[in-house]
């Protein structure tokens, strides 16, 4: 009886040690600001560094909210490991000085929907930044 635990212990850590080796480490996505705050200045263009830790093709929205508006962009591109993307949402004369008199309520928010080359599992990332003058 003894033999036969052993034996069965012994085969099931040999299976999670192959099934922990197989699995591949989780592709991790980051949205961040250039100066890495959760605050936008208002610009005239408005960065937002996105990046991926594996090979990934991704889609992107950024949609801006305002009290009484909503504005949105979107778009497709393919990202090599490691490698960080600048995206820049631009705004009108109008829409500068409108967030500005509406600093408090404006918004800006991005949603990075990602897949993997390798495994082809689905990641999706949001983040919503608010405006300083």
């Amino acid at each position: 009886m003894r033999k036969l635990f052993i034996t069965t212990a012994v085969v099931l850590l040999a299976g999670m040690a192959v099934s922990s080796v197989a699995q591949a480490a989780p592709n991790r996505v980051k949205i961040v600001s250039e100066d890495g705050k959760a605050r936008l200045k208002v610009q005239k263009k408005i960065p937002v560094l996105i990046s991926c830790s594996k090979a990934c093709g991704g889609h992107v929205k950024i949609t801006l909210v305002a009290p009484a508006t909503t504005d949105s962009a979107e778009g497709n591109f393919t990202i090599d490991a490691g490698d960080i993307l600048t995206l820049r949402f631009k705004l009108t004369n109008f829409g500068r000085r409108y967030i500005r008199k509406n600093v408090s309520r404006s918004k800006l928010k991005v949603r990075f929907s990602v897949v993997d080359f390798a495994t082809g599992k689905r990641t999706v990332e949001r983040r919503t930044f608010k405006f300083y003058k």
